[in-house]
């Protein structure tokens, strides 16, 4: 007679493999490794499953731990600028070994150096000199960028500070600097430890709210301290010293200075990763939205806005409504594109041939491309009245004011944003080499077709 397996069988495993799915997705690159060891389960004897569940199971994700802790991009090759800090793991070896810090002020590393503009170069963390390296773009020196988009001796600052943004720190870091004067920084928070240890999810996510938080408190106070009066009986420890200085080289020593300062301090998340994945999506989209660009006698640049609205993800759709590569707002794609049809709303072709529309437009109405672009993020009016306001042939007197000109952080930074993905897309293979080359597309669109349904945070 045939033994028949116990009724509770399938059921437990039906668990199992949802509850190794659930975790799946709070461990990075398992995602395609675990649903097969609990595929395997279901086809075992249920004695022999939970053996396999608890014992072999439990050692498959001790090892495939293991290895996750080698980065993605030691798969990729060996890029000419990025590699050293994107190649840079923890626990690799035991004289490396994944360690959290103690306090939250560990998980920030500050700049506290003079001698550099914006992160100095320090042996122990790659990204300051790295940064340099990368800024090195900005200035264009093999002459890659059309006139009309090479970067203005007022915007080389900002630009710079989104060159490091998009290709330096990733999106497990935050950048600490100064709101309306980005080349000021103070440094960056390393998460990467972090997220290495407990893996992406909502407990990861609450700590390093927690931490940053901690961090900008400590960061304030730090500051105050070190622009302090200084007593002669009083002894000041080498790092003080040190921030003390960067705050004189600033012109940040006086009180009211130094307020405003700790009033506009700021973190920018990381974008380097981010910015590789839409290199890739942009190899389909791209070729097709120049074509129209040059046909309509447009600056084919204009085609890399979508690097910063929605990094070139197709099916994007932002918090308020807007969908698409270009992320057009349900209001302009039923006047641009189609009255009904919402489906070719967020078709990109669609939306590229509206967008040339809507620049010719926006050209035609403001001084210059500055105007003209920051206008597709915050509306034509309402630059048309900060340049009459400003009596401005560009975006210079209305970045140089410290009102939020109802621009916001967002708003003052989107043509500095757009420049410095015009120059990330040109210098690609100087800046990031084989990771353009050899992606795993698995990590670019997370399993999922090139144009896969991903919400936008722009």
């Amino acid at each position: 007679m045939r033994k028949q397996k116990p009724k509770n069988g399938p059921v437990f495993l039906k668990r199992a493999k949802k509850a190794l799915k659930d975790f799946s997705r709070r461990l990075p690159y398992f995602r395609n490794r675990l649903p097969a060891i609990a595929k395997d389960a279901m086809n075992t004897p249920f004695s022999l499953a939970v053996i396999v569940f608890l014992g072999a199971g439990a050692a498959s994700l001790a090892r495939l731990a293991e290895k996750s802790r080698t980065t993605e991009v030691e798969k990729f090759g060996k890029p000419s600028i990025i590699a050293p800090l994107l190649s840079k793991t923890f626990g690799e070896n035991s004289e490396n070994p994944i360690k959290l810090p103690e306090q939250p002020w560990q998980y920030f590393k500050p700049i506290w150096n003079a001698n550099r503009s914006i992160l100095p170069a320090q042996p122990e963390f790659p990204e300051f000199e790295l940064a340099e390296k990368a800024k090195t773009i900005v200035a264009d020196p093999k002459e890659k960028i059309e006139l009309d988009f090479r970067v203005p001796p007022y915007l080389r600052d900002r630009v710079a500070f989104w060159v490091v943004v998009h290709t330096v720190f990733t999106s497990k870091m935050r950048v600490v600097h100064d709101r309306f004067d980005p080349s000021i920084v103070y440094g960056f928070i390393d998460f990467r430890p972090l997220y290495r240890i407990n893996g992406p999810g909502p407990d990861t996510e609450t700590k390093v709210y927690r931490i940053e938080k901690a961090i900008m408190t400590e960061l304030k106070n730090q500051l105050r301290l070190a622009a302090g009066p200084k007593r002669a009986d009083q002894t000041q420890s080498a790092e003080t010293a040190n921030l003390r200085d960067f705050l004189q080289s600033k012109n940040l020593l006086h009180a009211d200075a130094l307020e405003k300062k700790i009033a506009s301090l700021r973190t920018q998340t990381g974008q380097s990763d981010e910015f590789i994945s839409a290199l890739h999506r942009s190899k389909q989209l791209l070729p097709h939205i120049e074509s129209v660009f040059r046909k309509q006698g447009l600056p084919v640049a204009l085609g890399r806005i979508p690097f910063v609205e929605s990094s070139f993800n197709a099916r994007a759709s932002s918090k308020v409504g807007a969908v698409g590569a270009w992320q057009f707002m349900p209001s302009t794609a039923r006047q641009m594109i189609s009255p009904t049809d919402k489906v070719a709303w967020a078709d990109p072709l669609k939306q590229t041939a509206a967008a040339t529309k809507l620049f010719k437009i926006y050209r035609s109405l403001l001084p210059d491309w500055g105007t003209a672009v920051t206008s597709y993020n915050s509306g034509v009016g309402r630059l048309q009245r900060l340049v009459k306001k400003h009596r401005a042939k560009d975006l210079s007197p209305i970045l140089a004011s410290e009102e939020d000109e109802g621009l916001g952080f967002a708003g003052k930074n989107f043509y500095a944003q757009f420049l410095s993905a015009n120059l990330v897309e040109a210098y690609k293979d100087e800046l990031f080499g084989g990771l353009i080359e050899t992606v795993d597309l698995n990590l670019v669109f997370k399993g999922l077709d090139p144009f896969a349904n991903e919400k936008c945070d722009m």
